[in-house]
């Protein structure tokens, strides 16, 4: 884990090719007319940045190496834990504090309910898709190759594209819609002796009538396809927006986790569970206490849950990454 003085002092060694990227977009935005710009970020967990606190989240990394840039943008925070694309509902717009997981309001409905002035948001970032798949199913021994291809598809590019073509035309004034991948929650690199922490976390069964070796085989080839699977899926779906809107205004950016970053390895960019099965996060006490105001005491899974959400979501190291990837997009990519 970072320190708080390593992050203070991050942006002093970044390469020059990451300056670049930094003064290539501050020059394009100081270019236009004085006002208020807001950065708006749409999503689910990994975009709200779920376990951090607000300053280490990558959307506020971002805001914060532009800021030193002179570009100064308002951060609108609409992300929230558990949020579905939601193209076929549910239709629910109350809110409730981000770090409890809860699908509504749906991205889908992020969008359109966005309450502030559309024309001032000039930059814009929203990931979607493993919640309509259900983190569950990519983590059950149970699901077939052929189920998760076909659920990727159908999430991260059919629905993810409609998503991409409301967002487009809610903010027409937005210069660059950057939408972020997912990564591989575990890999071949991690711990076997460690999977059934997050079996548990979930409420995963594990086939009696199987070897365990054999189950966790299963488990982190699953999610291993779902990242690379929902990398192209997203890819696809980006491509194709700009495709119809005529300009290339969305951008994808892929944060460059590799296995060796996967949960419960030697090099983890994710928060885990300590030996005592306790969170690793940054917000701990908090969420503990919006999960006990909105989350019901007969529901004592869902609770305890919560009081863990942030394992498998990416840490200081995984949200420095995305951030640069996400930087690297505002160049066009031509870092």
């Amino acid at each position: 884990m970072l320190s708080c003085w390593d992050f203070c002092n991050y942006a002093d060694h970044l390469s020059d090719h990451w300056q670049d990227a930094q003064d290539s977009y501050a020059k394009r935005i100081r270019e236009k007319e004085e006002s208020v710009r807001t950065l708006a970020v749409f999503g689910d967990s990994v975009t709200w940045g779920q376990g951090l606190v607000a300053e280490h989240k990558f959307s506020g990394l971002v805001q914060q190496w532009l800021a030193a840039n002179g570009v100064v943008l308002t951060l609108n925070m609409v992300a929230h834990s558990g949020a579905t694309i939601g193209i076929r509902g549910p239709n629910i717009t109350e809110r409730i504090p981000g770090e409890v997981q809860v699908a509504a309001p749906t991205i889908t409905e992020q969008i359109a309910t966005y309450d502030a002035d559309p024309n001032e948001v000039d930059l814009v970032i929203i990931n979607g898709g493993i919640n309509d798949i259900d983190f569950r199913i990519i983590l059950s021994p149970l699901t077939s190759t052929s189920l998760l291809t076909q659920k990727v598809k159908q999430y991260c590019y059919e629905d993810m594209l409609s998503l991409l073509k409301q967002t487009t035309l809610r903010f027409p004034a937005a210069r660059k819609i950057v939408v972020t991948g997912y990564y591989p929650v575990l890999s071949q690199e991690s711990d076997p002796f460690r999977i059934p922490f997050l079996l548990e976390h979930h409420a995963i069964g594990m086939p009696f009538f199987v070897d365990p070796p054999k189950v966790f085989s299963k488990i982190v080839k699953n999610a291993l396809l779902f990242w690379k699977e929902s990398t192209t899926q997203l890819q696809r779906a980006v491509d194709a927006a700009n495709q119809v809107n005529g300009a290339s205004r969305v951008f994808f950016a892929v944060a460059p986790f590799t296995e060796a970053n996967a949960l419960f390895t030697t090099a983890p960019w994710l928060f885990g569970l300590d030996g005592g099965f306790a969170p690793q996060d940054e917000v701990i006490d908090a969420r503990h206490a919006v999960c006990d105001l909105y989350v019901q005491d007969i529901d004592v899974l869902d609770r305890e849950i919560c009081y863990r959400a942030s394992v498998g979501h990416p840490n200081l190291e995984g949200a420095n990454e995305y951030a640069k990837a996400i930087l690297t997009a505002l160049n066009d990519g031509k870092v």
